[in-house]
């Protein structure tokens, strides 16, 4: 819409220019602006942190370069008009009222710039001149209104967006949600399983958590929650997804991991969660128990992975707590980690 709109201003830029004997420099400049200004726009939305936030941005100059328009054409009555509509409207599509003000700013900006630019001259009221300023506008140019549905469709798909990733997202951690992990890990495995690469899940639950939350109140227990939460992410910061399964549990999903740097990970988990965090002025200590499980030697769905890596953790507890056990089929390892492998499920686990 731009490139149809900008267009089809530049035959009324030009000959209107040259109807009031402008300078050449002067009409080059509006028509490289009308040809050239809609591309840029194109990449610039395109550069945007959001959808939405590019689109305001453009439209911002586009109702500036509007004002300038208005003001080359020499103020006619009906083209201003329309001009200031037409933009402010479509600002006020990609950003409600807040946009339409400062489109109106935008445009009164333009204008000024516009009218500083053609030295001061008014609209002499030449029925020829107006014809060739305010048809096109009102034929050719009105067909930005169209853009009203174009930015709503983009507000939308951003407001969308946005309301996808709050719905992956633990709201008290900020880290991913259980069902969002879940998505991530089978996605991941899904991936390895034409790479043949090995996925590691680490399943962490915090030793000593229900004390916290007996002894301080839950309001201190969330906030150890946010504090572990943190230093999981800060570790975890190089694998596929870190998140909260639930309560006082955490899930990280690693991929191509060889044994040593899946032991390493486990050793910096378990040494950063320990140490003290000062809430209220009171140190406050716990630990963490972490199981392992990998695809595909212990399995190749999330679901399988996740039940044997929760067992491997409820090993590490069970040996003591503060520790870290990787979950191994029965004599598929045979070198311990840490401490030592889990074996498949029995009656003594």
């Amino acid at each position: 819409m731009r490139v149809i709109g900008f267009g089809a201003s530049s035959i009324p830029v030009s000959a209107v220019g040259w109807e009031e004997h402008a300078s050449l420099a002067l009409i080059g400049f509006g028509i490289f602006v009308c040809f050239a200004w809609p591309w840029l726009a194109r990449y610039f939305a395109a550069c945007a942190s959001t959808p939405l936030r590019g689109q305001r941005r453009n439209l911002i100059i586009d109702s500036v370069l509007g004002g300038m328009f208005v003001a080359m054409m020499q103020f006619a009555p009906v083209p201003t008009f329309a001009a200031f509509v037409i933009f402010a409207v479509n600002s006020m599509a990609g950003g409600g009222v807040s946009g339409f003000l400062k489109a109106l700013i935008a445009m009164g900006v333009g204008g000024l710039t516009g009218f500083a630019l053609t030295g001061g001259a008014v609209f002499r009221g030449d029925a020829l001149t107006g014809a060739m300023w305010w048809v096109p506008l009102v034929t050719i140019y009105v067909l930005l209104v169209a853009n009203l549905a174009y930015e709503m469709a983009v507000k939308l798909a951003d407001r969308s967006h946005r309301l996808r990733e709050i719905g992956r997202i633990d709201p008290l951690t900020g880290l991913l949600n259980r069902q969002a992990l879940i998505e991530e890990l089978t996605a991941e495995l899904a991936r390895s399983a034409n790479s043949r690469d090995i996925v590691t899940l680490f399943y962490l639950d915090l030793d000593g958590f229900k004390l916290v939350n007996d002894s301080f109140g839950h309001p201190t227990g969330d906030r150890l929650l946010v504090e572990m939460a943190g230093r999981i992410a800060h570790v975890a910061r190089d694998c596929v997804a870190t998140g909260r399964l639930g309560g006082d549990e955490f899930l990280v999903v690693a991929s191509r991991f060889s044994d040593a740097e899946r032991d390493e990970l486990a050793e910096r988990l378990l040494e950063d969660i320990s140490q003290p965090v000062l809430l209220d002025g009171r140190p406050i200590e716990v630990e963490c128990s972490i199981g392992c499980s990998q695809a595909p030697v212990d399995g190749d769905d999330s679901a399988t992975l996740i039940l044997k890596a929760d067992t491997a953790m409820y090993a590490a507890k069970r040996a003591g707590r503060n520790g870290f056990r990787v979950y191994a089929e029965t004599g598929t390892a045979s070198k311990p980690v840490i401490h030592t492998e889990v074996p498949a499920q029995s009656d003594s686990i």
